[in-house]
Formats: structure tokens, C-alpha cells, sequence
């Protein structure tokens, strides 16, 4: 029984994975249904957060900076969500058939699109990183089988179902923060399980990844 007879809520929860919402994770989309962190966090292989700042000047001469941060995802519905999850699925569906039909079952597998060659700054990241990182590849997608970490050894599987070996540099799971500042900052979880997006950075070895080849392991 509840504290003075009162009779507890029904707890709120996810319309996409059924999981229970909680008031400070959660996410209200545009048409005020919510849905969980987890599967607002999916999503961000698509969708990065938009920072806009807003300054206010005081008559007294005081100036007050104010951030003001606005997630993509808030101007989507319910409906727009569930319809960009069922084309994930399907994707999904038809990279593991074309995955494991040309070279086998892999326990883990990384989908990623417009793979991106970085040179970041010693001011940016420290000069050892700078030289470390100098040419590597960045890979933003998402994990649809397994798990990844950083440090794992992958190989990067071709269209032709040909492979390269290859080293995780690099591992910045997708949240609210840009690639940049989590970069510089590492202050990131290392990992990612299945069904999470997460920036890949593979070490320089590798060479040129190229749009439509995949991570495995």
C-alpha cells in the first residue's frame, strides 16, 4: 500500500521500446510524447544537437551570456521517430544478409556512411595525439550487431567481401556533445553496445575507408 493510502502512479513508459521513462532523461518531442534516453541516444547517428547562444546586455552595463541548447530530436513527433526506426531496422536487416553472405557471421558489426579524414591541431588534442591521429579516419554509425570498444582490432570489410586489419584509435559513443569537444575532453565512455552510435576513429595505418565498407570483428 502507498505512503498514506494514496495508490502509487502507473509508471510511465517508452512508446518505442517499452522501457520505463525517467523525468530527467527522457525526451519530449514535438507532439509531447516522450521517449526514453536510450532510444533518443540510438538516433544520434542522424541527428547532432544544435548549440544556439543568446546574449542579453543590461542598461547598468552588465552583460549576462546566457547558453541555450536545442536538440534536433525535440522537433520530430512520435511518428517521424518510429518511422526513422523501422527504416533502421531494415537497413539493418539487409546489411547483416550481405555481411554474412559474403564472409561468414561476425559477432560484431559497425555500419557507418561519409567516412571523414581528420587532422587535428596539437593546440586541439596535445601534440603526441596530434601526430598519432594525423590522417586517421573518422567513421560515425552505428553498432547493429555486438559490442566495440577502443583498442578493439577490427577489420574493415569491402563491398568485394575482401577485408584490411585495422586498430580502434578512437572511441566516442554519439550523445550531446560534438565529436570535437569530446575528442579534446576524453571524458567518454570507451564503448558501445548494440543498437548505439558511436564516432569510430581508426588508426592512420589503415589508409583511405571508403562509403560502403563496414567495421567487423
Amino acid at each position: 500500500m502507498a505512503l498514506f493510502g494514496k495508490k502509487d502512479k502507473p509508471k510511465k513508459t517508452c512508446p518505442i521500446c517499452g522501457g520505463e521513462l525517467h523525468f530527467f532523461t527522457s525526451l519530449l518531442l514535438a507532439d509531447n510524447n516522450e521517449i526514453c534516453a536510450d532510444c533518443a541516444q540510438k538516433m544520434r547517428d542522424q541527428f547532432n544537437v544544435e548549440y544556439y547562444w543568446e546574449r542579453k546586455y543590461w542598461r547598468d552595463g552588465d552583460v549576462t551570456v546566457r547558453k541555450k541548447s536545442h536538440d534536433l530530436l525535440q522537433d520530430l513527433t512520435l511518428e517521424d521517430v518510429m518511422e526513422i526506426m523501422q527504416q533502421k531496422e531494415e537497413a539493418k536487416q539487409e546489411t547483416l544478409e550481405t555481411v554474412d553472405g559474403a564472409a561468414g557471421a561476425y559477432a560484431s558489426v559497425f555500419t557507418f556512411t561519409q567516412p571523414e579524414q581528420i587532422f587535428p591541431k596539437p593546440l586541439q588534442v596535445g601534440i603526441p595525439r596530434a601526430k598519432a591521429l594525423k590522417g586517421a579516419w573518422v567513421c560515425k554509425g552505428t553498432a547493429i550487431r555486438g559490442s566495440f570498444e577502443q583498442g578493439d582490432d577490427v577489420l574493415v570489410l569491402a563491398q568485394d567481401g575482401t577485408t584490411r586489419p585495422a586498430k580502434i584509435a578512437v572511441l566516442i559513443p554519439c550523445d550531446i556533445i560534438d565529436f570535437w569537444t569530446e575528442l579534446q575532453a576524453r571524458t567518454h565512455k570507451k564503448t558501445i553496445a548494440e543498437g548505439f552510435p558511436a564516432w569510430i576513429v581508426l588508426d592512420p595505418a589503415i589508409g583511405e575507408v571508403r562509403e560502403g565498407e563496414t567495421i567487423v570483428k
